[in-house]
């Protein structure tokens, strides 16, 4: 899976961070991703979509 701020391949299991946002789990490889997404995950969950 991949983190949808920075696009790095997070691996089950070895995730930093993870987040519930509209009944589903975001796993992100650091605190400071999360904390990113959690601010504007619309807009993340857009840009990762489109790649």
């Amino acid at each position: 899976m991949k983190d949808p701020v920075c696009g790095t391949e997070v691996m089950p299991g070895q995730e930093e961070a993870e987040m519930q946002y509209q009944g589903q789990t975001y796993h992100f490889c650091s605190r400071e991703c999360r904390d990113l997404f959690a601010k504007n995950p619309g807009e993340y969950l857009k840009a990762a979509q489109r790649q």
